[in-house]
């Protein structure tokens, strides 16, 4: 999940350049900005990434980023291409999206002075400590009932388990906090590189 972190963690910051370059634009708060943008990134949700400068081309560009920096992560993995195939990849990868989109989040000012403003993201991050734990068992029992499995087979049924435990939304029951400050470009808040990144790891990290 490492390298799925970092991933992540380029692609936002990509679509923030984006943010930074359509300076003009409606006015948006804080909070509403921060909301927008994960409503983005997590959920896929572009009802109002108007607001926020972001345009559908933006969009498109941002989402072909997506996929070449998950595939270029899956490359990095160092793992057999004989498993982890193009269709183990494909499900990993829409197991992830959907487990993202299942996320919740709320958003709320901190403070606002000036060109600076700081927001609080409260948001459930992924369980993986009872995903990988959970997925283990169920990999035990599937490996007893057939001990004939090859390594190859155990490898791409973790694959398959741990993906569909992400897909469903597997977070822990106490949301995480991460502060999130923002600057003010012409009429837009930008948040913060770096809070960005601490979201995506604070999320996959559990």
């Amino acid at each position: 999940m490492k390298n799925f972190k970092k991933v992540f963690s380029v692609v936002l910051v990509s679509l923030m350049a984006v943010m930074v370059l359509v300076s003009c634009g409606p006015k948006v708060s804080p909070e509403d900005t921060t909301k927008i943008f994960l409503d983005v990134v997590l959920k896929d949700d572009k009802t109002n990434m108007d607001k926020i400068g972001i345009k559908e081309k933006d969009y498109t560009d941002f989402k072909k980023e997506e996929d070449t920096a998950i595939d270029e992560s899956f490359k990095a993995s160092g793992m057999d291409s004989s498993i982890l195939t193009d269709d183990v990849k494909a499900t990993l990868k829409s197991n992830i999206l959907k487990g993202l989109s299942t996320l919740t989040y709320e958003v709320t000012p901190v403070s606002s002075e000036g060109n600076k403003a700081t927001v609080t993201v409260k948001i459930k991050p992924f369980d993986m400590e009872k995903i990988v734990k959970d997925g283990q068992s169920k990999i035990m029992e599937k490996v007893l009932a057939n001990p004939s499995m090859s390594e190859k087979e155990i490898y791409q049924e973790a694959f398959k388990i741990i993906g569909e435990a992400i897909a469903a939304g597997t977070v822990k029951d106490q949301p995480k906090s991460v502060t999130i400050s923002l600057t003010k470009e012409g009429n837009l808040w930008v948040p913060s590189e770096d809070d960005v990144k601490n979201i995506m790891t604070t999320v996959m990290a559990g």
